[in-house]
Formats: C-alpha cells, sequence, structure tokens
C-alpha cells in the first residue's frame, strides 16, 4: 500500500474522525479529511502528484467552527516528513487531553 505509514500514524493519532474526501485520483491520490474536536481544528492531509510530476504532501488545516476562517497549509517533500507533522499533531491532541482533564480533577477538587 502506497500510504502505508500515513494511515498507520493517522489511526494513532487521536483525531476523532477521519476519511477519505472525494474520489482518489491521478492527480490527489491521498484526501484525507481529519478533525479533533479538542483543538477545534479540521485537518485536510493531502498527496498531489502525477503524470510526472513530483509527489508532494501538505496539511491545511483551519478552525471546525468557523468556516469561513482562513486556512494554513503546510507543505511537505516527503511522506516521512508528513508523518512526522502527523506526530506533532498527536503529540498537541495528547497535551490539551491531559490539561482538560486536569482542569476537570482541580474543579472536582475544589467543589468537594
Amino acid at each position: 500500500m502506497r500510504f502505508l505509514g500515513v494511515i498507520k500514524k493517522l489511526n494513532q493519532v487521536g483525531f476523532d474522525d477521519f476519511h477519505q474526501a472525494g474520489s482518489i485520483n491521478r492527480f490527489r491520490p491521498m484526501n484525507i479529511v481529519a478533525e479533533s474536536r479538542i483543538l477545534n481544528l479540521q485537518f485536510w492531509i493531502c498527496a498531489d502528484g502525477g503524470y510526472g510530476v513530483p509527489e508532494t504532501y501538505h496539511i491545511s488545516e483551519r478552525p471546525l467552527d468557523n468556516c469561513n476562517a482562513s486556512t494554513e497549509r503546510t507543505d511537505f517533500k516527503t511522506q516521512a516528513e508528513l508523518i512526522a507533522a502527523l506526530e506533532q499533531i498527536r503529540l498537541k491532541i495528547a497535551a490539551a487531553a491531559r490539561s482538560k482533564c486536569g482542569t476537570a480533577s482541580q474543579k472536582e477538587n475544589m467543589e468537594g
């Protein structure tokens, strides 16, 4: 499978949901939409290229609650770079989850 490492990492990141968006084609062989409610972000993880054009990758993101917000895009030359960026997103999600648990625990201690 061409994107096995990327798919494996997607399963580890901790997204609330992710799926292939639209049809796979020669110019965009991977177009995955993922979301993280804890970060309030929607991500597009894409591969572009074909017909002799070298394959490139990117991750775009924007807030889940503002479809009119500007989209931030980060480009990568290799799948390894893309996977490393997904690992950074995984770390952000994990930190936000820990922070949320800590806040809930502090709130319970104050109420109890």
